[in-house]
This record gives C-alpha cells, structure tokens and sequence, in this order.
C-alpha cells in the first residue's frame, strides 16, 4: 500500500478506497469492486485534463482540443501510466492473474478507479499531482499521431475516393472476464485485414492499424 500511495503521490486517510481500487469484480461484489470507483474516475480525470488543456494550449480550437483529449484519456494511453506505475501487480483478480493484470482494459480501469479514490478521499488536491505528473509530457505530442487509425483510415479513404471504411465483428473468444474480439475491415478494392483486441474498439483501431501498415499507408 505504501508503494501504491507514493506513486499516486498521495496518503490515504480512507484505505478501503485504495483497497477497492485494485480489486476485480472476480473476486468481490460490485460494491467492493473498482467498478464504482473507476465510474467517478472516468468523469474526474476526463475533467481534469480538459481543464489542463485549456491552459497549455490557449490558441487551440475546439476540434484539436478534442482530439488531444481523446488520445489522452483512451485505455491504451491509461494503460501505459498504470505499467509505468507497476499497478498490475497489485491488482486482485479470481483467476488467470497474470494474463488479466496485463489486459489494456483492466489496466485502465485501475487507473481510473485510482482518480475515483483520490477523489473521494481528498478531491482534486489529491487527483491534480498525479494526473499532472503523467498527462504532462503527452501534450507535447504532434496532432497528427492524435489521429485514431480508425480516423486516420477513413481520411485516407476519404481523401483517395475509396468510400468508407466498413467494419465488422468475425469472432468473439475467450470467457466473460476475458473477451477477445476479432474485427475485419474492408475498403473497395482491397482484401479484408482483421485486427483482435479486449474490445471492440481496441480490435477496430488494431484492424485499422494492420490495413495502413499492411497497405503501406504508415
């Protein structure tokens, strides 16, 4: 718990809060879960980094305003700050532990459910130190890696007459604590690229990735 608090660069004076934060529904009620937690969360640290956005880009307009918000709060990014803060470890799941406390999907929801504690336990004092401490050096990035491929793509389509992107679930896998989603993508004139994932998002924006690279669009 130490350990925990000196990443989230806060003492908790509720460590029931902190205790849920880490704990799967797997192995608890939903009220002794992350779920509620990581609920608050989703909404306090999406406020958050829209209030740091204002500030550090004052001349931007409302679109790359959006889009650097959503590159930034997306699992995949959330799941990146909780591996840098070696989160999965501590994380209390029923069943196949290791493979669950690397999913992108479970990975973000601790952090969210991280900012959901911190919130609850102190508010935004206790939620801005660390927010600002991993969002900070991401705002430095080019708008045009803030593109989604599922974005990208489409303006490729779009931009080259090939019409939409289309795509379309194949296969569903694995347990419900587990899912794997396998999605195609198909654009006239090209051969279907599928893409897995956690989700549906996560396997659309992999299939999209795997038709601009296969394609040699990146």
């Amino acid at each position: 718990m130490q350990e925990i608090e000196k990443n989230l660069m806060y003492k908790f004076k509720r460590k029931e809060l902190l205790i849920r934060a880490f704990t799967h529904r797997s192995c608890s009620s939903l009220k002794e879960s992350y779920e509620r937690l990581e609920f608050i969360g989703d909404r306090v640290i999406g406020l958050v980094v829209a209030d740091i956005l204002l500030d550090k880009f004052p001349m931007a307009e409302e679109g790359e305003l959006a889009r650097r918000h959503t590159a930034i709060v997306r699992a995949e990014t959330l799941a990146q700050i909780a591996i840098s803060c070696d989160f999965g470890k501590y994380i209390k799941v029923s069943d196949n532990k290791d493979k669950m406390q690397s999913n992108v999907k479970i990975l973000s929801d601790v952090v969210e459910a991280c900012i959901g504690a911190l919130f609850r336990d102190g508010g935004f004092e206790a939620v801005n130190p660390f927010v600002k401490k991993h969002i900070l050096p991401l705002l430095e990035t080019n708008e045009d890696d803030l593109k989604d491929y599922k974005t990208r793509l489409q303006e490729w389509a779009q931009k080259n007459k090939y019409g939409l992107p289309v795509y379309e679930a194949i296969k569903i896998s694995g347990n419900d604590h587990m899912p794997e989603f396998t999605i195609n993508v198909k654009i006239k004139g090209f051969e279907p690229v599928s893409g897995k994932g956690k989700s549906k998002k996560e396997a659309s924006q992999k299939s999209a990735y795997n038709f601009m690279k296969g394609n040699k669009i990146i």
